[in-house]
């Protein structure tokens, strides 16, 4: 399981931005990544709208539509259709891990995932 520094939510501009900092023994840190823009995604083909995922040197060479979340305060589970990553949220306090469930649901405001609390 992918263990989580920090979480970072960006929500200015155009895009909703959640990220999530995760140490990796090989690399250090990387980013793993949640991205939505819903201002350009009318002109998108309904298969193509919603959050896109993205692991830093990750295997996936293309983005991923996220398809669920399990969230609890411990762990977060975030699946797409061809892969699944638990991040370990121990680090992460519970001030942050409110604010994270909110920006979720902000995320899904076309409910375009499932969202699950464990």
């Amino acid at each position: 399981m992918l263990r989580a520094c920090f979480i970072s939510i960006e929500d200015e501009g155009i895009d909703l931005i959640l990220s999530f900092a995760l140490e990796d023994e090989k690399m250090g840190v990387r980013s793993l990544i949640l991205m939505r823009t819903a201002v350009f995604e009318s002109i998108m083909p309904a298969a193509e709208r919603g959050v896109r995922v993205s692991l830093e040197g990750g295997n996936n060479c293309d983005d991923e539509i996220l398809v669920r979340v399990v969230l609890s305060s411990e762990k977060i589970k975030i699946v797409t259709k061809s892969f699944s990553y638990k991040v370990n949220l121990s680090r992460i306090d519970a001030e942050e891990l409110q604010s994270l469930a909110k920006f979720l649901q902000k995320m899904n405001f076309d409910n375009k995932f499932e969202i699950r609390h464990s």
